[in-house]
């Protein structure tokens, strides 16, 4: 999506059609409103949200894996983990421990 979006492409229905055509299975909701943070982070004059998270959001973020976070959240993530370096120890453990949980069902399955 970045690459569509540096190549000019912002309106949220264009750029779905042209992800879906590269195959993309995403729905239309998600890439609009994908584009809409993305408008949204650039006004911003530090180019971040200009909403800082809650800490609910925030435990999320770090809970999840980095390929589900959007741009903004991974750094966000990125930022936290620079400004308390044992974090990226404790999200090791954490993903280990999901790790553990996902292959136990996997094999009661």
């Amino acid at each position: 999506m970045d690459a569509e979006w540096t190549a000019g492409s912002r309106n949220g229905a264009g750029l779905c059609r042209r992800l879906r055509a590269a195959g993309f299975r995403g729905s239309l909701r998600v890439v609009t409103q994908w584009a809409t943070r993305r408008r949204r982070s650039e006004m911003a004059p530090d180019g971040r949200s200009r909403k800082r998270p809650s800490a609910r959001a925030i435990a999320r973020m770090m809970t999840l894996r980095r390929d589900r976070l959007t741009r903004d959240e991974a750094f966000t993530v990125a930022q936290i983990e620079h400004g308390v370096p044992q974090r990226a120890e404790a999200a090791a453990l954490v993903d280990d421990f999901q790790n553990m949980f996902r292959r136990a069902a996997a094999s009661t399955s």
